[in-house]
């Protein structure tokens, strides 16, 4: 399960959305009469929102199939372990929840942002208000300004991560583990794992507690 690559990208990937949008702004076609090249453009930011929107959805659907495929792991191995996990993962949802609604308030605001930018710039150039190279220069501007934030998120990421013991791959370590006692039929070995599981997914929750209370500042 790639939970906690997910989420530690999803504000970070929010951003890049928008700047997918913004570098390559064609100006030929803006003046007086024709304004496409950036009417274009402005449909890309909703179209990329759109597409991460749906990469969620299939991210949320795979997480669920996680779920059911430990739930009945659980239950032949370590039945014991079932209401720890429920609670745990309970949480996990709850949190879950909670980033994807920062992330959809970040990239609401940076979309309204971006968007009203070209708006200005748009109509400033066709009423002869601004040349091109200086709409260039303004969205530049705005797109090395999202690239400063988008940095500066990741480093104060990485900062709050550092005081965790959440070391990337501990999940997928774990779920190889369990998949091989398994196939071997060493129920002890399962067991244990599972263990691991719940021990490292707790760990885990600390860190997307500390990272909800983060976004929920930016």
């Amino acid at each position: 399960m790639k939970k906690n690559s997910f989420l530690n990208k999803v504000v970070i990937t929010s951003l890049a959305v928008i700047l997918l949008a913004v570098p390559t702004l064609s100006f030929a076609d803006v003046n007086a009469d024709k304004a496409v090249g950036m009417d274009k453009r402005g449909e890309r930011i909703e179209s990329a929102a759109l597409k991460f929107d749906e990469k969620i959805a299939d991210a949320l659907g795979k997480k669920d199939a996680y779920r059911e495929k430990m739930t009945v792991l659980i239950g032949d191995f370590a039945p014991e372990l079932q209401g720890e996990f429920d609670a745990l993962w309970d949480t996990h949802d709850s949190l879950h929840t909670g980033l994807i609604a920062e992330r959809t308030r970040i990239l609401e605001e940076k979309q309204t942002e971006t968007k009203a930018l070209f708006d200005e710039v748009k109509a400033a150039v066709a009423a002869g208000d601004m040349t091109r190279e200086e709409a260039k220069l303004e969205l530049t501007g705005h797109r090395e300004a999202l690239q400063a934030d988008k940095a500066a998120t990741q480093a104060e990421l990485d900062e709050i991560k550092a005081t965790y013991d959440v070391p990337e791959g501990t999940i997928r370590v774990i779920n190889d583990a369990i998949k091989a006692a398994v196939e071997s039929g060493d129920v002890a070995a399962v067991k244990a794992g599972l263990t691991d599981l719940l021990n490292s997914l707790a760990k885990h929750l600390t860190f997307d507690q500390a990272k909800l209370d983060f976004f929920q500042t930016k």
